[in-house]
C-alpha cells in the first residue's frame, strides 16, 4: 500500500525539477538576446563619411578621362636637310630664349660662303676692267671731238673768206661750195663723237648697274648662306621644357622634320578621349569639370577633332585657370562633361553609397543610429546625386559604402 507524499518533499521535487529545465531556458534566453545585442551591426562616427542633404544645382555629366597638355609647344625645324653632330641638352631640361641645343654640320654652309665672296671679287674686278675699256674709249672720243672742234673753227673761218672772195669774183664757184662741204662733214663728224660718247656713257652706267644687281644677288645668297652657318647652332626660341630633342648623333634630319620640341609651362588644356556613341552629346562650347586629383577646374569644350580612332573621339578642353599651379605635362585627370543640370534641387553629396540614379536604399542618420530607408536619386554629377524623393532637407545620410551592412536595417554609430 502506497503511502501518500508529504508537501516537503513535492516541494523538493518541484524545486529540483525547476533547476533542472528552468535554469537551462533562462540562460538560452539571456544568451539569445545578448548575442543579439553583442552582434547589433556597429561603426565608428569618424570610419565613414556623413553627408547633408541641401539645396543646389546638379549637372549630370559624362565622365572620361584626360591628360593636360601645354598650350602651346614650339617646334624647331630646319627648311633643308641638316647633320646632327652633337646634342647640347637633353629632354625635361629647362631652357631659355638663345640656349645652345643642337650643333648641325657646318661644312657645307662655309664652303657656300667662301664660294659666293670668289664670285663677288671676281664680279668687282670684271666689272671695274669693262669700266676702265670703256671710259679708255670715251677718253679718246673726246679728245678727237675736240680735235674736229678746232678744225671746224679754221673751216669756218675758211668760208667766211672764201664766201667774200667768191663775191669779188676771186675764185670759183666750185671752190666756194668745196670750203661749206668741209665744214658740213666736220659737223656731221662731230655730232658722231657726241653721240657715241653719250652711248658709251650709258653702256658703262648699264654695265655698273648689272654689276650692282648681281652683287645685290650674291649678297642675298651670302647672307643666306651665312644664316645657314649661324642657324648650325639650333637654339631654344622661348622658355619652357625640352619635351622631345633629336639625340641621334651623326643622323641627318630631312628638310621640314622637327629637331626640337619645346613646351611652355605656363598654360595648360586638357585633351579627353569619349565613345563616338557620344557625339550628339559633345558639343564646342560644352561645361566641364576637370578633377586634378580632388581639385576641381572648370573648363569648357573648345574643339572636337575630326578624326575618330578606334570608336573614340578626342576633344580640347580650355582651362578657366590654365595656369593654376598643381597643373603637370602628361598629368592624368578626371574629365567630366555636363550634359544637364537641375538648379534649387534637393541633393546629397556622391559617394560610393549608390550606385547611379533611380531607387536606392541609403542609411539615414538619426542620433546614434543609421536607419535604411529607400531613395530615389535622379542626375549625377561629379560631387552630387539629385534627390527625387525619400529625403528631406537637412538630413544626413551616410555617404561612404554601407556593402558590409547589406542585411542591415539599422547601424549604430559608436
Amino acid at each position: 500500500m502506497d503511502r501518500p507524499i508529504d508537501a516537503k518533499t513535492k516541494r523538493r521535487r518541484r524545486l529540483k525539477h525547476l533547476l533542472t529545465w528552468g535554469v537551462p531556458l533562462f540562460v538560452c534566453v539571456g544568451l539569445f538576446y545578448g548575442v543579439g545585442i553583442w552582434i547589433e551591426p556597429s561603426v565608428e562616427r569618424n570610419r565613414v563619411r556623413l553627408g547633408q542633404v541641401d539645396r543646389g544645382t546638379v549637372e549630370a555629366s559624362l565622365t572620361t578621362t584626360g591628360q593636360v597638355i601645354p598650350s602651346q609647344e614650339g617646334v624647331i625645324t630646319r627648311a633643308y636637310a641638316v647633320k646632327i653632330i652633337r646634342v647640347l641638352e637633353q629632354p625635361g631640361a629647362l631652357v631659355e630664349p638663345g640656349q645652345a641645343l643642337l650643333q648641325l654640320e657646318t661644312t657645307e654652309q662655309q664652303d657656300r660662303l667662301d664660294t659666293l665672296a670668289e664670285q663677288a671679287a671676281m664680279k668687282r674686278n670684271a666689272q671695274k676692267q669693262a669700266s676702265l675699256e670703256i671710259q679708255k674709249d670715251i677718253q679718246e672720243l673726246q679728245g678727237a671731238l675736240e680735235r674736229l672742234k678746232v678744225q671746224l673753227a679754221e673751216q669756218e673761218f675758211d668760208r667766211k673768206a672764201n664766201h667774200r672772195l667768191f663775191q669779188k669774183g676771186y675764185i670759183s664757184v666750185e671752190a666756194w661750195k668745196e670750203s661749206q662741204t668741209q665744214t658740213q662733214l666736220t659737223r656731221i663728224a662731230i655730232q658722231e663723237h657726241q653721240q657715241n660718247i653719250g652711248v658709251l656713257q650709258q653702256l658703262q652706267q648699264a654695265q655698273a648697274e648689272g654689276l650692282r644687281l648681281e652683287l645685290k644677288s650674291l649678297e642675298r645668297q651670302r647672307k643666306r648662306a651665312h644664316k645657314r652657318l649661324e642657324a648650325a647652332t639650333v637654339r631654344a626660341e622661348q622658355t619652357g621644357v625640352i619635351t622631345w630633342i633629336w639625340e641621334e648623333v651623326g643622323a641627318t634630319a630631312e628638310s621640314g622634320k622637327p629637331l626640337v620640341r619645346i613646351a611652355d609651362l605656363t598654360r595648360f588644356h586638357v585633351e579627353a578621349a569619349i565613345s563616338d556613341s557620344y557625339a550628339n552629346r559633345v558639343h564646342v562650347g560644352q561645361l566641364a569639370q576637370i578633377r586634378v586629383n580632388e581639385l576641381p577646374l572648370a573648363g569648357t569644350v573648345q574643339t572636337l577633332l575630326p578624326q575618330i580612332e578606334n570608336g573614340r573621339m578626342t576633344l580640347k578642353i580650355q582651362l578657366q585657370q590654365p595656369s593654376h599651379e598643381r597643373l603637370k605635362p602628361n598629368l592624368r585627370v578626371d574629365v567630366w562633361l555636363v550634359t544637364d543640370n537641375q538648379s534649387n534641387t534637393l541633393r546629397v553629396p556622391r559617394g560610393a553609397f549608390a550606385n547611379g540614379h533611380g531607387w536606392q536604399d541609403v542609411f539615414v542618420v538619426e542620433g546614434e543610429y543609421a536607419y535604411r530607408r529607400p531613395v530615389q536619386l535622379g542626375l549625377v554629377s561629379a560631387d552630387h546625386y539629385a534627390v527625387l524623393s525619400g529625403l528631406q532637407l537637412g538630413e544626413t545620410v551616410i555617404v561612404s559604402s554601407t556593402h558590409a551592412f547589406a542585411d542591415a536595417e539599422k547601424i549604430h554609430l559608436k
